[in-house]
């Protein structure tokens, strides 16, 4: 099983990507949304996302 980590500067941008690949991919693939900033405004946490990706054993460059 494929993981892949959707990231964009749009919390509604990734959640609606991941609906959408996951239907397409009949949930084949763990789709992982994430974004934004704490107050749910268009932005992006770097720090976060890295920390998120490195989680998952993933590599943020």
């Amino acid at each position: 099983m494929a993981i892949l980590i959707i990231v964009s500067h749009s919390k509604k941008v990734t959640e609606d990507v991941a609906e959408i690949a996951e239907q397409m991919n009949n949930k084949q693939s763990k789709l992982i949304p994430i974004s934004g900033i704490e107050d749910e405004r268009i932005g992006t946490n770097s720090l976060k996302n890295r920390l998120f990706v490195n989680s998952w054993g993933g590599y943020f460059f």
